[in-house]
């Protein structure tokens, strides 16, 4: 049998082209695709605001309710399906540069409605979840998340759930888990308020005064200590992220100092205390 070597290689040539053409059609689909997904992340970012903006009784209109739900819940299946695929990422690098979890942040702390704080527990969490754009380095997102919680989970406004509290809490550890094994974001979430005013002498005292409420300092120690005596995965999440922060004092001495001087001993021996005496003798 003979090879027709110059049929062979117009063959491959003709092959090539046809695997150049294929390649850059994916690309262009692949482009075109993410231009989509990006338009729809901003379309639901701004009708969540125009929602929220154009409704002044929004815990009662349950349309309005409807459309915000539905807008978090998009939003966080677009960045859980961004981060799991390669760069690009622009969704992400979006939420970071206009910050959208505050409005996301200031929409579920007004509805007071237990379905939307879930779906921006959601948001919240997926926008962790990416490690991308350093979220939990942002002192902006941290503020943000923090007054979220604080509004919805404890506000007396509202009545959640022990699945939604449990969600949040999970949320909380995760936070704690990754202070733990990235020291350099401590200062993000954590800010004694009394660095810096010796010279004020009602601050001194103030300062020397062991047992002292300073929840704006570290809001999210005070979220979870005030679960420690919860039983099942909300008490468990609250009493291992306590551990992970205080493991991560060792590497802080102002934050060595301000735990002593807090009063979330006191609290967390009074939870504490509060969980075994319901444990059977």
């Amino acid at each position: 049998m003979v090879l027709d070597i110059t049929q062979d290689r117009r063959y491959l040539r003709s092959l090539n082209i046809v695997l150049h053409a294929s390649r850059e059609t994916i690309s262009k689909y692949l482009f075109v695709n993410t231009l989509l997904v990006s338009y729809v992340a901003l379309i639901d970012t701004n009708t969540a605001q125009h929602t929220w903006q154009k409704t002044p009784r929004l815990a009662e209109d349950l349309g309005a309710l409807d459309t915000l739900s539905a807008c978090f819940q998009r939003l966080t299946s677009i960045l859980h399906d961004e981060s799991r695929s390669p760069a690009p990422h622009p969704c992400l690098s979006f939420a970071s540069t206009s910050a959208i979890f505050i409005p996301v942040s200031r929409i579920a702390s007004t509805a007071y409605n237990e379905r939307i704080i879930r779906e921006a527990v959601g948001v919240f969490a997926a926008l962790i979840d990416s490690e991308e754009e350093a979220f939990l380095a942002d002192a902006k997102f941290a503020e943000a998340l923090m007054t979220f919680i604080d509004k919805s989970a404890g506000s007396n406004r509202v009545v959640i759930t022990v699945d939604t509290e449990g969600e949040i809490v999970e949320l909380l550890f995760g936070i704690a888990a990754k202070i733990r094994l990235q020291p350099e974001i401590l200062p993000v979430w954590f800010t004694s308020r009394t660095k810096g005013e010796s010279g004020d002498s009602s601050a001194s005292q103030k300062s020397n005064f062991v047992g002292i409420a300073q929840k704006d300092d570290f809001p999210l120690c005070y979220q979870l200590v005030n679960r420690v005596h919860h039983e099942g995965r909300i008490g468990d999440f609250a009493r291992t992220g306590l551990l992970y922060i205080f493991e991560s004092a060792s590497k802080s001495e102002e934050l060595e100092v301000w735990l002593v001087e807090s009063d979330l001993p006191t609290l967390m021996a009074s939870g504490l205390g509060a969980l075994y005496s319901q444990m059977s003798r």
